[in-house]
This record gives structure tokens, sequence and C-alpha cells, in this order.
């Protein structure tokens, strides 16, 4: 089968992302401080994996303002300092995911959030429930990381986040959705208020990685979007924005390599088989 077009015009915008000039796609700061980049992150990890991180312009002065957030370092010693602009781009981008996961799920009866969702083991009401203690997660770890602390991105970690969830799929409809829709709020007015000093402060995953608050909306953006799918409601791939296609493919086309055997990749991008077996997204 051949390679769909879509996916090579992927792989062309990944290409010339790439071939930018590390200053074409990383955060400007200013140039009287001598400036580096930082490999970025480990991103998000949970049910969907590991999701597209940030680049960070690292910048080594003796004078940094304090505005990137860093320790002052004491007897005049040098300080690295990790600066992130405002993601303002994805804060629009998840503020209308979470306006589009209103309208889907806003009439919503008991027996719709009883029935199963496209993802196995899970109701309709389960992955509601995930997405409100997702938002949840943000919203506490933002304000932990305000006050200079670094928290578990849930209570208990992996077997915390699956109890919560267990305990929360088989409300009535109408708790779930005021669930959803209360926290995705909580979360929007978060987004939006955050002093510009304070997007670089660091907050831990699931598996206990961290990276920049900065990297959150995105990774929220990505999380609606994807479930308004997996309820299995009606929405289908064909409903997710253009913008988030544009952002999300090209990362997933270059960790291919790590799902398939090269080769069977080449050939079937070449149209010369049929696609290759993936393994499992983690």
């Amino acid at each position: 089968m051949p390679a769909p077009a879509t996916l090579l015009r992927a792989v062309g915008y990944f290409a010339r992302y790439m071939d930018q000039p590390a200053s074409g796609r990383l955060a400007r700061r200013p140039e009287h401080h001598h400036a580096h980049v930082l490999p970025a992150p480990a991103g998000l990890i949970g049910r969907y994996g590991r999701l597209p991180s940030y680049g960070l312009r690292v910048t080594t002065s003796a004078s940094v303002p304090d505005r990137c957030g860093a320790a002052q370092a004491g007897n005049g010693c040098r300080r690295t300092v990790a600066c992130v602009d405002r993601p303002t781009e994805d804060i629009d981008g998840c503020q209308a995911a979470h306006s589009r996961l209103a309208a889907a799920i806003n009439d919503l009866p008991d027996a719709v959030v009883r029935q199963p969702s496209l993802l196995p083991d899970w109701t309709v009401g389960h992955v509601l429930t995930h997405l409100a203690r997702n938002a949840e997660a943000m919203v506490r770890r933002i304000e932990a990381a305000t006050r200079g602390e670094l928290i578990d991105q849930y209570p208990g970690g992996a077997r915390g986040r699956a109890a919560e969830i267990e305990a929360g799929a088989d409300r009535p409809a109408h708790e779930l959705i005021t669930d959803v829709r209360n926290w995705a709020q909580r979360l929007d007015a978060v987004f939006g208020s955050l002093p510009d000093d304070l997007w670089n402060h660091q907050v831990r995953s699931l598996r206990g990685s961290e990276h920049p608050i900065a990297q959150l909306p995105f990774h929220r953006w990505w999380e609606v979007e994807v479930h308004l799918v997996d309820l299995g409601i009606g929405l289908t791939p064909d409903d997710w924005t253009q913008q988030l296609v544009d952002r999300a493919l090209p990362w997933l086309i270059a960790g291919l390599r790590d799902r398939a055997d090269d080769r069977s990749l080449m050939a079937w991008m070449l149209g010369r088989s049929s696609p290759p077996n993936l393994d499992p997204w983690r």
C-alpha cells in the first residue's frame, strides 16, 4: 500500500523544521548573554506515551535577571538559567479543545456514559473521569511549582491514577460532565493567569521525568483532542484540528523508526510493500 500523501507531507514538514537554525525554533533570549541549546526534556508519559517536548535556550551569566526563575548563585558565581516563552498558541489550542469537549459531552445521558469507549476496558465514564483528573493533576502541579514544590502527577503514581479513574467512572452523567467542565475551566484560568517568569518552572510526569510548565498546554490540547475520538460518541480523527495535526504528526513520524523495522518502513514509504507492523506506542 503506498504511503499516504499526508504522511509524506508531514515528513517534509519535519525535515524543514529540523533544517531551521536553532534560533528559528527555540525561545529567543537577550543577545548579550552567552547561550547554547539543551536537548529537549522528556515529555509527558501517560496512557498515550511520550508527547512532543520543547527545546530550551540556556543562558549562562553572572547577572541574569531573576525573571528566568533560577536560584541566585552565591559569591558572584556563574549560574545557568533555562528560559522559555509563554506558549500562547498552545494555550489557545487547549482552550478551543476544551470548548469542543464541553459541547460534545453537554447532553450525554447516563446510558451513554455506561457504554464502552473505543479504549480497551474503559467506558465513556472512564474516559471522562480521566480527562477531569488529568486537568486536576495539571492544576495541582502548576500550583505546587509556583510555590517551589515538585509533586507527583497523581497521588500514588500509576496505581493511584488507575484507582481514581475506576472510582469515578460509574458516576451519573451530570456529575461526570460537571467534573470535566469545571476542571477544564480551572485549568484554562491557570494557564491564562500564569506570569511569564513562571513558565520555565519544572513539573513531574507520571513516570518521574521533569519538564517545564510550558509543555503542559500542548500536552492537554493533545489529550483532549485524542480522547474526544476515544469517547466513541461520534467524533473521528477527521475532526482533529489541522493545527493539532501539524504539531503532532511530524513528531509521530519521527518516532516511527522506534516502532518498526527500518527496511520494512522504508519499503512502505517508497510504495514497495504493505504497511509494517508497528510496536505499541509507549
